[in-house]
């Protein structure tokens, strides 16, 4: 499986202060952020997200589009907070509950096509349309009439 981190530490030091990442990924005493534990929070979100893109685009998608970039930090800062107050979500800020549930619905949103990605790896084989081939009425008039 080829697998892509859709953001960065970096990218999340861009988005909250550093001492807030440190405190929610480093259990010890030291003022470091904990590599391994914020890695390991980007790999589980970046795929979730392509739980949503797979069978939508091809993966790993070539470049990553800012909007990814976006959703996957929501839910690492998410799941980040969730890990710090063990499951329990009454001690996570409510903007932080708010954008992960903004992410999750755009997720969605991505994966029903009502936001597209510009991507220029779009799977466009997903499905069929079927249709009346021979011209015939599936059903006669008389009794579609009486619906």
């Amino acid at each position: 499986m080829n697998m892509a981190a859709y953001c960065t530490v970096s990218d999340l030091i861009d988005r909250m202060p550093e001492e807030d990442i440190i405190a929610l990924s480093n259990d010890d005493e030291t003022p470091t952020i904990n590599n391994s534990r914020v890695t390991a929070a980007i790999s589980d979100a970046s795929e979730f997200i392509d739980g949503f893109l797979r069978g939508v685009y091809d993966l790993p998608l070539a470049t990553v589009p800012v909007i990814i970039k976006g959703l996957c930090i929501s839910l690492v800062i998410y799941k980040l907070y969730l890990r710090r107050f063990a499951g329990d979500s009454e001690g996570i800020p409510e903007t932080v509950a708010e954008n992960n549930k903004m992410a999750r619905a755009d997720l969605i949103s991505i994966q029903r096509g009502i936001i597209k990605l510009d991507t220029g790896n779009a799977n466009t084989d997903q499905g069929m349309f079927l249709t009346d081939k021979n011209g015939m009425e599936e059903f006669a008039d008389s009794i579609l009439n009486k619906f």
